[in-house]
């Protein structure tokens, strides 16, 4: 076929619907993250990440180089950034088609929400795999529309859809396990839609949630079989990083205690009003009354208290109380593990729930149906709004962050060259820390992983044998030390000379031992 023939036919393909929730998604993503984009605004990760292939195995990220490919392996603000904003869009495209969304408002609001939900903010936080990441996501959403679009019934019908979308689930946890919540989440929301609007009967309502099911065990299986094989190949072993070896393990598998954190972690997230009162705390209040509004009158009008309903309530009232299940299913393979704000991207299909309402509202100009609509638009506006605000708030904290820790590194290089003895230093040794570097995370809240308004020059060691003042040292001053055993700087610890050394910055905080070039930030325990 010619090219200009395959693009009319593409062209008559593509709905109009689609179009617009795409458009919506990468303006509203363009108003959260060009900042990002076009700056270079990196956090600690970053800077051990200029230029990384992505070899994660021993995170089980076994596809992440695969899914990191596009972009390069650099680490490029606009090039990683607008694919990312591509993926989430197409993600955003994919959600409407599953939801059959027709109308405008909630075509643009689906695509708004995507690509402004706080978790995209912490991905694009760590930009050099970010694009990888949302690929995980989007394989995730085209999965979803694969199961929802095969034939209601009927076994060969179920298996032509079940081995691809059991393969793309396979491929995007073996870039990021995290989307197997987002997976969950968004069939769980979708079979309570089903439920609530659709005609569907039990038998065919139990046919989709089996598909899921099995699409996700044999996801599962293709991805745990990759990655032992992989494993073993490349002859490495499980970080200890979020218990990740415990996890595969399955040494940590506590149902109850991982069921008790579910729920306290899904009402925090919403909820949390240890530390005052603020619009995103506002917002999610009156998010949960609408929607308790709104499941109500949906029960009302689908006649679900009717007893011969009673089956399809209890199934939707099942599907509801499932949703923080979903969202966090992650614990319920580690006890110990706690989801960071990268983790947690099915919480923004709850932020989608008014927009999907509104799309099955029946035409209706009375009072109270136009009030319920104009509130909708009004809430899920004001949302988008402030995820934004979130967005460019936690880009400059990235931007202050990074220029006072290049400042820092400036103020090293300078007297490192002003001492003697460093020309003979071929290694490094960095003790202690600066203060207020070592968090990983602004609270908003939300609790934004990857963004911090203290120093990024983080000493902790990497599986890529260096620390960020290390790297930083190398990349902008031209200082090429490497790295120090623990043994090295166990023995150095222990003599006169480093004990009597004052800390950062005060005038001796930098000094020779042998080859060995040492800065001492704080003092260290070493007993």
């Amino acid at each position: 076929m010619e090219p200009e023939l395959f693009f009319s036919t593409l062209k008559h393909r593509i709905k109009k619907e689609w179009i617009l929730c795409f458009c919506s998604a990468i303006g509203f993503g363009i108003a959260a993250h060009i900042y990002k984009f076009l700056n270079f605004l990196p956090n600690w990760d970053s800077l051990l990440n200029l230029y990384s292939s992505q070899n994660k195995i021993d995170l089980g990220r076994c596809f992440l180089s695969v899914g990191c490919l596009f972009g390069s392996y650099y680490d490029l603000p606009w090039i990683n950034g607008m694919l990312s904003l591509l993926y989430l869009a197409l993600s955003a495209v994919c959600i409407s088609i599953l939801f059959d969304v027709k109308k405008t408002l909630p075509l643009i609001l689906i695509g708004g929400m995507v690509t402004t939900f706080p978790t995209v903010t912490s991905t694009m936080s760590y930009l050099y795999l970010a694009d990888g990441f949302f690929l995980s996501m989007l394989c995730m959403c085209i999965a979803a529309v694969l199961i929802a679009r095969a034939p209601a019934t009927g076994f060969r019908g179920s298996l032509c859809v079940l081995f691809p979308a059991s393969l793309l689930c396979a491929f995007s946890l073996g870039i990021y396990q995290a989307y197997l919540a987002f997976y969950l989440t968004l069939a769980v929301i979708y079979l309570l839609w089903k439920l609530l609007f659709s005609k569907d009967s039990i038998k065919e309502l139990f046919c989709l949630a089996l598909r899921f099911a099995v699409s996700i065990f044999a996801g599962l299986l293709l991805y745990l079989l990759s990655f032992q094989l992989i494993l073993t190949f490349s002859s490495q072993k499980l970080s200890e990083y979020l218990y990740i070896s415990n996890t595969y393990s399955l040494k940590m598998l506590r149902p109850l205690t991982s069921a008790k954190y579910v729920v306290l972690d899904f009402f925090h997230y919403f909820f949390d009003f240890s530390n005052g009162v603020n619009l995103f705390l506002l917002l999610n209040v009156f998010l949960f009354l609408l929607l308790t509004l709104l499941f109500l009158e949906a029960f009302h009008r689908q006649k679900l208290w009717d007893p011969k309903n009673r089956v399809r309530l209890l199934l939707s009232l099942l599907c509801i109380v499932c949703v923080p299940f979903a969202a966090y299913a992650l614990y319920f393979t580690n006890s110990s593990l706690r989801a960071h704000n990268l983790m947690v991207m099915g919480l923004c299909l709850v932020y989608l729930l008014p927009a999907l309402f509104y799309e099955s509202m029946p035409a209706d100009s009375r009072f109270f149906p136009c009030l319920k609509r104009w509130a909708i638009l009004l809430l899920s506006f004001l949302t988008l709004y402030n995820f934004i605000l979130l967005a460019n708030i936690s880009y400059q904290k990235l931007e202050i962050s990074y220029e006072k820790s290049f400042g820092t590194v400036i103020r090293l290089a300078d007297r490192i060259e002003q001492l003697p003895e460093a020309a003979a230093c071929d290694k490094i040794a960095v003790f202690g820390s600066l203060a207020d570097s070592e968090s990983i995370a602004i609270y908003f809240p939300p609790n934004m992983t990857g963004i911090t308004d203290g120093y990024i020059l983080r000493k902790q060691d990497t599986s890529m044998g260096e620390n960020v003042p290390q790297a930083m040292l190398r990349d902008y001053c031209g200082l090429s030390y490497s790295d120090t055993t623990q043994a090295d700087k166990d023995r150095i610890a222990q003599t006169a000379q480093y004990q009597e050394m004052p800390c950062w910055p005060r005038a001796g905080s930098i000094a020779a031992f042998d080859n060995i070039l040492v800065i001492k930030f704080s003092e260290e325990n070493h007993s």
